[in-house]
């Protein structure tokens, strides 16, 4: 199942199912999605992986050269977070892109962006570098790093959440449309319990909802007027 993620507001927008190795092929057809994306008046970004070695290249050379003169000029956000024993600091920087024939077959376009994050566990640290395309611009490098922040929170809030809580990965349910549409029951009946779990964990609202129907009840009607 390829699914859209509203990180916002912890609902599935949508999901389409495929065969065999399609999400794959789906998840590489960046210039095909991004086209349909500025299109329909959105805004896209991209983590830059191996497979996209030649752009990638170009803003790791961009980034350098910008590092080399301190970032000077360059939109910087930094933000740090701690909890749990754990501190994270994440820090973005943002530059116009340059003029390059292969870089107009990107539709929209505009920037890109460096991410570097450190993380201290303990006594253990860990920092790694990564770079993004997006058709935002430079001037808004805060809502940039949001963003990219919530770049894993399907991963995260959706897939994770549905292997572990719901068991979706065990399920065997092949016949017919069967998978298709308990995946699409499960991907519901969590957007309504993120609606209202507040601080709880996905597995307590889970039991409560079991045992309470007055609880159900209050589940639905906040989902529906949601």
């Amino acid at each position: 199942m390829v699914s859209a993620w509203d990180t916002e507001n912890g609902l599935c927008l949508g999901q389409v199912a495929t065969k065999n190795d399609e999400g794959k092929e789906v998840g590489g057809c960046y210039k095909e999605i991004t086209g349909a994306i500025v299109a329909g008046g959105g805004d896209y970004a991209i983590t830059l992986k191996a497979n996209q070695l030649t752009l990638h290249e170009i803003a790791k050379s961009v980034f350098a050269e910008h590092e080399r003169n301190d970032f000077a000029d360059v939109a910087c956000y930094s933000e740090t977070n701690r909890g749990h024993g754990r501190v994270e600091q994440r820090t973005y920087y943002a530059v116009p892109i340059p003029d390059a024939p292969r870089l107009e077959k990107w539709p929209g376009l505009a920037t890109f962006v460096m991410g570097r994050f450190h993380r201290t566990v303990g006594d253990k640290e860990e920092q790694h570098t990564r770079y993004f395309i997006t058709s935002l611009l430079t001037d808004d490098v805060q809502r940039l790093g949001q963003v990219l922040r919530s770049h894993w929170g399907i991963e995260n809030s959706l897939h994770w959440v549905l292997d572990v809580s719901f068991g979706e990965d065990a399920n065997r349910t092949r016949r017919g449309n069967g998978a298709e549409n308990l995946s699409i029951l499960r991907r519901i009946g969590l957007g309504m319990l993120n609606q209202i779990k507040g601080k709880k964990t996905i597995p307590n609202v889970k039991f409560q909802a079991a045992v309470d129907p007055e609880f159900r009840t209050t589940i639905i009607t906040k989902f529906l007027n949601f």
